[in-house]
């Protein structure tokens, strides 16, 4: 009796098959793991949100500060403009005893995840309107499009004045000048996620009309071009 077996062009065919339908299938699987992610992550926008709104009502409907200067204790947070400071404190500080959950200030797909980084300190993965800095919620007007707080986004010169990275998005100086640039996020599936005043919470494209682009006078701009940041 004889067995036939594959020919080497029928094992060939087949690898071949099974290579296309990886190629077609893993970018695929990428997506939906970075969708669930994302579903992760704006969970823990909304939680954060919660814990502004609860420090807002105790504290007499007044924001929390972006930062402030204080030693010690030493700083939780790394200070993105200057990581050598360990006297910075930041708003994250302040809601910490209404959220009481280290997890949600870290997104699942942020490369600076939980963890102590040298120092004893941590990077944050979501930055705050500075220019809510220790203002009151009845100063704001159509709160359901006001954000304060988001993904930490991308760099981009071209959108906005030259800056760095920090934890917030807009500088609160009343000088005119926003020196921050980092509040578009590409992170989730070409977007990120933001919270907004009222409490809700959504995902935006990083093209997303209400981010940008702000187009800038030289190094500084006039008033909130897109009606998301100022009261």
């Amino acid at each position: 009796m004889r067995h036939r077996g594959f020919t080497l062009i029928e094992l060939l065919v087949v690898i071949a098959i099974i290579a296309i339908l990886a190629a077609i299938l893993f970018p695929v699987f990428a997506r939906a793991r970075e969708k669930a992610r994302q579903s992760s992550c704006l969970s823990n926008v909304k939680q954060l949100m919660l814990g502004i709104l609860a420090y807002v009502q105790d504290y007499d409907e007044t924001f929390p500060p972006y930062r402030w200067t204080q030693t010690p204790p030493t700083a939780v947070w790394i200070d993105r403009d200057d990581s050598s400071k360990y006297d910075r404190h930041f708003w994250a500080e302040c809601i910490y005893p209404y959220v009481n959950n280290m997890q949600v200030y870290f997104c699942p797909s942020n490369p600076q995840r939980m963890g102590v980084t040298s120092g004893g300190r941590m990077y944050l993965n979501y930055a705050y309107n500075g220019v809510l800095h220790r203002t009151l919620l009845s100063s704001y007007r159509s709160v359901a499009n006001k954000i304060a707080i988001g993904d930490v986004g991308i760099r981009d010169n071209t959108r906005t004045p030259n800056g760095y990275v920090e934890n917030w998005f807009i500088s609160s100086s009343n000088d005119g000048r926003w020196a921050q640039i980092s509040w578009w996020s590409d992170i989730h599936n070409g977007g990120g996620n933001y919270g907004y005043i009222d409490g809700h919470a959504k995902w935006l494209s990083e093209t997303d009309a209400s981010l940008g682009p702000v187009r800038p006078i030289g190094d500084y701009l006039t008033g909130d071009q897109t009606g998301s940041w100022y009261p």
